[in-house]
C-alpha cells in the first residue's frame, strides 16, 4: 500500500525518518534548485518542461500500485518498500544541476521555489514524521540555502562581465563568493548530520536488537554440529532464535530464514500449518510441532532458553538441549488418492492448522476440543476484530492476581498444543503431570544423550505478535493432558490479543508413531543432495506420488527414472513427482526462474551494444578521412593596408605642408 502524500512530502524535509516511507531527502539547497527549474527563464523551455514532468511522473509512479510493482519487477520488497526512491533522488539532483548550469536562478525563481517549499512543509506538517525539532532545522536550512544562492547570483554576474572585458574580479566579489560557499556547505553539512542522527536513532528503536556472537551462539552451534545428520534428517536450530537467519549463523536446516524474496508458497504453507513470522511473512520462524517435524523430516531439534540480550521474556534457568525424533526420510511416497487431493496446493488447506498438518501427514492424529475461554475477571470474552479473529483477551492490569484461562477436555496423555497467532504473552498448562514436555518425540527422555528428569516442569509457551504490523506467533507445545482428561491453560498477556476458535489441539502420539512408521516403510531408501540437485532411490514398484519435504517454488524440474525432466508437480505446496511403478529413482534439480531467458536477453543486449560500437567507430573513420586538396594557382593577393587619415596641411609623416 502506498504511504500518504503527507508522509511522502515529509521525507523531502530534513530530520525526518519513517521505516516504510521513501527516503527522498536530498538537501534543502538541491530541493530549492529543483523547485526553481520551471521558473528559471535562462533555461530553455524544453529542458524546463521535460525534467519537471519527468520528476512529477516518477513521483506519482511510486504512489500507484501497478507502477510501484513495475519498479520492483512485480515483487514488492518487505520493510522499506520504496527501494526505487533513489531514482527520484537522482532526478531531483539532475534537475537542480540543470537549474544551476544556466546560472544561479534570480530572485523571482528563488521566490517561487521558496513558496513551493513552504507549501510542501505546510502539507507535510500533518504527518507524524514531522516532529517539533524538524522546524528549526528546516528554517535554518532554507535561510542558509536561499542566502547562499542569492549571494552566488551576485558573484556570477560581475564575474561574467569581468570575463567579457578582460578584467579580474574585485576583492568584494571574492568575499561574496567565499561567503556563499560557506553558507551552502554549512547548510548542507548541518542538515545532513541532523537527518542522519534522527534516522539512526529512530531506526535502532524500530528494529530488533540482537547480541553479537558469544557463548550462547557457540553452544547452539556445537549442539547442532553434534546432532547433525543431513540429508538423512534435518536439524532445527529451534524456536528461540538468535537472529532472523539462524541456520546461516549457527547451522542446521530449519525454516527460520529472512529474505525480501521469501517464496509465497513457503510462507503461506507454514502459516497454514500454524507457523509464525515477522516482517510481514518474509522472516519465517521455527514451528515446534511433532507432526510438522515428521512431515519435514526434522529428526533433531535444539531448545534454548530465552535470549538474555532481549527483554521479551525472563530467563527460566534452562540450558541448551536437543530432542530427537524418529522421522521419515526427505522423500516419501503417498497413495494416488492423497495426491489428487493435494494438487490444489496451499489453497486446499482449511482454517485449522491441526487439520492441515494431518493433510500433509496423511493420518488423523489430533483431537480439536471445544474450548471455554474466560477473561481475568471470569467473564466470557468478546469477539475480536476482523483482522484478528477469535475471542478478545485484554492485557493484564497492574497488580492483577487472576489470569485469563482456557479449559477443555482431551484424551489423557495426549500432547497439548496452543495455536494463537494474534496472542502476545505466555501460556502455561496448569495441573499438568511432571516431566510432560515433548512426549511426541521418540527420544524425548534423552536430550543431549542424558536422561531427562522425571520432575521437569511443563514447558511455557512464549508468544510474540503485533499483527497486522509485523508479526504473528507460531503454535507452541505446552505438555501432556493429565489423567483426568481435563486441561486448563493459564494465559499471561502483555498486550491485547485474541484466542481463535479451535486454538487447542491434542496430539495422539501413538497414532503419530504409526503414521511415521508407514511413511518410513514406503519412503526413499537413499537420499543425496548436492548443490541444487536432489537424488533419491525409492522401493521397486512404488506407485502414487513421491513427495519431497521442500516447498514447490518456481524453478524445480524433476524426473522419475530415465524419463525427461519436467516442471515439478505439487502436493499441498511441496515438491511432488508422479510414480507409475517402473522407476526406482528420481532426480530433482533447481534452476533459478528466468535464468535462461535473462541470459539470452543479456547476451543479445551485449551483442547489440558491441555491434553499435563497431558501426559508430567505422562511421567516424569514414567521416574523419582526408578532405579535398585546394586547387593549384597563385596565392591570393594580400588585402591593401588601410591608408592613414591625415589632417589638412599635414604630411603623412606628421610635418607641415609648404605652399609653393
Amino acid at each position: 500500500m502506498p504511504v500518504s502524500g503527507q508522509d511522502m512530502l515529509a521525507r523531502l524535509l530534513p530530520a525526518t525518518y519513517g521505516f516504510g516511507t521513501p527516503s527522498l531527502f536530498v538537501g534543502t539547497t538541491t530541493l530549492l534548485l529543483a523547485l526553481a527549474l520551471p521558473f528559471h527563464r535562462a533555461v530553455p523551455r524544453r529542458v524546463r518542461a521535460g525534467w519537471t514532468l519527468l520528476v512529477i511522473a516518477v513521483a506519482l509512479s511510486m504512489q500507484w500500485d501497478p507502477t510501484h510493482l513495475v519498479w520492483h519487477a512485480f515483487t514488492a520488497p518487505n520493510g522499506s518498500a520504496y527501494r526505487q526512491a533513489f531514482v527520484l533522488c537522482a532526478l531531483l539532483v539532475i534537475a537542480a544541476w540543470h537549474t544551476l548550469s544556466y546560472g544561479p536562478p534570480g530572485r523571482r525563481a528563488l521566490g517561487a521555489a521558496g513558496a513551493l517549499l513552504g507549501l510542501t512543509a505546510a502539507v507535510a506538517s500533518g504527518s507524524d514524521l514531522v516532529r517539533p525539532f524538524v522546524w528549526p532545522v528546516l528554517l535554518c536550512a532554507a535561510a542558509g540555502a536561499l542566502g547562499g544562492l542569492l549571494l552566488l547570483g551576485r558573484v556570477v554576474q560581475p564575474a561574467r562581465r569581468a570575463d567579457n572585458t578582460g578584467t579580474t574580479g574585485t576583492p568584494r566579489t571574492t568575499r561574496l563568493a567565499a561567503l556563499a560557499v560557506v553558507l551552502l556547505v554549512a547548510t548542507q553539512s548541518t542538515e545532513a548530520v541532523a537527518t542522519s542522527a534522527v534516522a539512526t536513532r529512530t531506526r535502532l528503536a524500530h528494529m530488533d536488537d540482537y547480541a553479537p556472537w558469544g557463548a550462547r551462539q557457540q553452544r547452539q552451534a556445537e549442539a547442532i554440529a553434534r546432532a547433525d545428520g543431513w540429508p538423512r534428517y534435518r536439524t532445527d536450530p529451534g524456536r528461540e532464535q538468535t537472529v532472523g537467519n539462524d541456520p546461516l549463523l549457527v547451522g542446521g536446516q530449519g525454516a527460520q530464514y529472512y529474505s525480501s524474496l521469501t517464496s509465497d508458497v513457503l510462507s503461506r504453507m507454514l502459516t497454514a500449518l500454524g507457523g509464525g513470522w515477522t516482517s510481514r511473512g518474509r522472516n519465517l520462524q521455527s514451528l515446534d510441532s511433532a507432526v510438522t517435524d515428521a512431515v519435514f523430516s526434522v529428526g533433531a531439534r535444539v531448545h534454548s532458553p530465552p535470549d538474555p540480550h532481549q527483554n521479551w521474556f525472563p530467563q527460566d534457568g534452562s540450558g541448551v538441549t536437543v530432542s530427537r525424533q524418529d522421522v521419515p526420510p526427505l522423500v516419501t511416497v503417498r497413495p494416488a488418492r492423497d495426491a489428487r487431493n493435494g494438487r490444489a496446493g496451499v489453497r486446499a488447506f482449511g482454517p485449522s492448522p491441526y487439520r492441515n498438518q494431518e493433510l500433509l501427514l496423511g493420518a488423523r492424529v489430533y483431537t480439536v476440543p471445544r474450548l471455554t475461554v474466560r477473561t481475568a475477571a471470569g467473564r466470557h470474552p468478546e469477539r475480536g476484530p476482523d483482522d484478528r479473529p477469535g475471542l478478545l483477551i485484554g492485557a493484564l492490569g497492574a497488580g492483577s492476581v487472576h489470569r485469563p484461562e482456557i479449559s477443555a477436555r482431551c484424551p489423557a496423555g495426549s500432547e497439548v498444543y496452543l495455536w494463537a497467532p494474534h496472542f502476545s504473552g505466555t501460556a502455561r498448562l496448569t495441573d499438568a503431570p511432571a516431566g510432560n514436555g515433548g512426549t511426541a518425540r521418540n527420544s524425548a527422555t534423552a536430550r543431549n544423550g542424558a536422561p531427562a528428569r522425571s520432575d521437569a516442569p511443563a514447558p511455557t509457551g512464549r508468544f510474540r505478535a503485533d499483527h497486522p504490523v509485523t508479526k504473528i506467533a507460531p503454535m507452541q507445545p505446552l505438555g501432556t493432558v493429565p489423567a483426568s482428561g481435563r486441561l486448563r491453560i493459564e494465559l499471561s498477556p502483555n498486550r491485547a490479543g485474541t484466542v481463535p476458535d479451535g486454538a487447542v489441539g491434542c496430539l495422539d502420539t501413538a497414532r503419530l508413531r504409526t503414521a511415521v512408521r508407514r511413511l518410513e516403510t514406503t519412503g526413499a531408501t537413499e537420499v543425496t543432495v548436492s548443490d541444487g540437485t536432489l537424488r533419491a532411490r525409492v522401493p521397486a514398484g512404488s506407485t502414487g506420488t513421491a513427495v519431497i519435504a521442500a516447498p514447490r517454488i518456481a524453478g524445480w524440474r524433476c524426473a522419475a527414472g530415465d524419463a525427461p525432466e519436467r516442471p515439478a508437480s505439487q502436493y499441498y505446496g511441496l515438491i511432488a513427482v508422479p510414480l507409475d511403478g517402473t522407476a526406482t529413482s528420481l532426480t530433482c534439480t533447481f534452476h533459478p526462474p528466468g535464468l535462461r531467458l535473462g541470459t539470452a536477453v543479456g547476451a543479445a543486449s551485449l551483442l547489440a551494444l558491441a555491434v553499435l560500437a563497431v558501426l559508430t567507430a567505422v562511421r567516424r573513420r569514414r567521416t574523419a578521412g582526408p578532405g579535398p586538396h585546394p586547387p593549384a594557382g597563385p596565392a591570393p593577393a594580400a588585402a591593401p593596408a588601410p591608408r592613414p587619415t591625415t589632417r589638412p596641411h599635414e604630411t603623412a609623416t606628421g610635418g607641415t605642408a609648404r605652399t609653393p
